[in-house]
C-alpha cells in the first residue's frame, strides 16, 4: 500500500514515534514481516500535530502494509489516524476543528509478476478521537532578567543608606517570564554564596575588605499588577537564602498562544545593623525557577 496523491505528508522513521500504542507493529507492514520502518504523518491544520494512518486489524501501516487480497475491500473501516505530535505543537484553540485534506493510496497485487498491478484507488478520510487525546506539552518559558540581572546603585553616601524601605535608595528590575508554554505554575527562589542577615532577607556585601553594615534588599513592587488585577505576590520580599519561594500563576491549559509575564521588583540599597561605612559593595544572587 503506498501514498498515490492527496494531502500534504512527510515521512518518518517510526523508531522517531515514541509512546506509539502497543498494537501498532515495531516494522512497516504489520504482521508482514516487511522490514521498512519508514511511516507517513499526514499534516492537519493545527502546527505540529499529524495523523499516522494505522490498520487498526494488523498494526500494520503505510507505505507497506500488506494483506490477502480480498481484505482490502474491508480496510475503509479499519484505517484510522493515531495522532502524532512534534516540538511545534502548541495545543488545539478551543471551538477548532481538526481537519487535512484526504489522502488516496493505491494498493497492488504482490503475487502479480513484476511487483503486482494496481488495483484501485482508496481514499480514507480520518476522523481522530480528539476528545480521547491526552497531549502533554513540556513546559517552556524565556527567563530574562533586565539589563542581564545587573543593578548599579553607583557611588552614594553612607548617610542616604536607611534601615527603612520607604526612605533608603532604591533601583528597579523586571523579571521577565516570556513566550511560556505548557505551563501551570513555576516556582522561585533565590541562592547566594554571599553572606545573608535578617533570615535570608538581605544579601550582604561580599567584598571582605568593602563597606560594612551594607546590604541588598528585593521586593515584587507593590503596584505589580496583571491585567488591571493585583498580580502574583505583588509587595512581598523575596529571600536570598533558598526559603520561602514564591509560586506564579499561569494556568495554561496548552493553548497555541504564549502566556507572558514581566514582574517589576524593587531593589533596596539597605543598612544592616550598625551605621556603614564607606567602600565597596559587590554581591551575586542567583533567581532559580522551577515548573510545577
Amino acid at each position: 500500500m503506498e501514498v498515490y496523491s492527496g494531502s500534504d505528508y512527510i515521512t518518518v522513521n517510526t523508531n522517531n514515534i515514541i509512546n506509539r500504542p502497543s498494537y501498532i507493529s515495531e516494522i512497516g507492514g504489520g504482521t508482514s514481516g516487511d522490514e521498512n520502518q519508514d511511516a507517513i504523518l499526514i499534516n492537519t491544520n493545527i502546527p505540529g500535530l499529524f495523523y499516522f494512518p494505522v490498520d487498526l486489524t494488523a498494526g500494520g501501516f503505510p507505505p507497506v502494509m500488506k494483506h490477502k487480497s480480498e481484505e482490502y475491500k474491508n480496510i475503509r473501516g479499519r484505517l484510522a489516524g493515531f495522532p502524532v505530535i512534534n516540538n511545534k505543537f502548541r495545543g488545539i484553540p478551543p471551538d477548532t476543528v481538526v481537519s487535512y485534506s484526504p489522502i488516496q493510496f493505491v494498493y497492488t497485487d504482490a503475487d502479480e509478476p513484476s511487483g503486482g498491478h494496481q488495483k484501485g484507488q482508496l481514499i480514507v478520510n480520518f476522523i481522530a478521537p480528539i476528545k480521547a487525546m491526552d497531549f502533554k506539552l513540556a513546559a517552556s518559558c524565556q527567563y530574562t532578567l533586565s539589563d542581564n540581572g545587573n543593578v548599579d546603585f553607583g557611588d552614594q553616601r553612607v548617610s542616604q543608606i536607611t534601615d527603612d524601605r520607604n526612605t533608603t535608595i532604591k533601583r528597579s528590575l523586571t523579571l521577565n517570564m516570556d513566550k511560556c508554554y505548557g505551563v501551570n505554575k513555576v516556582k522561585t527562589y533565590i541562592t547566594t554564596t554571599a553572606p545573608t542577615a535578617e533570615s535570608g532577607l538581605l544579601l550582604g556585601n561580599n567584598v571582605a575588605d568593602g563597606a560594612k553594615n551594607v546590604a541588598v534588599a528585593l521586593r515584587v513592587n507593590k503596584d505589580y499588577n496583571e491585567s488591571g488585577q493585583a498580580g502574583d505576590n505583588a509587595g512581598k520580599d523575596m529571600y536570598f537564602d533558598n526559603s520561602n519561594p514564591m509560586e506564579w500563576n499561569f494556568g495554561n491549559s496548552y493553548t497555541v498562544t504564549p502566556l507572558s509575564k514581566h514582574i517589576p521588583l524593587d531593589v533596596y540599597l539597605m543598612r544592616n545593623g550598625g551605621e556603614p561605612t564607606p567602600g565597596d559593595y559587590h554581591a551575586t544572587a542567583t533567581i532559580m525557577m522551577d515548573f510545577i
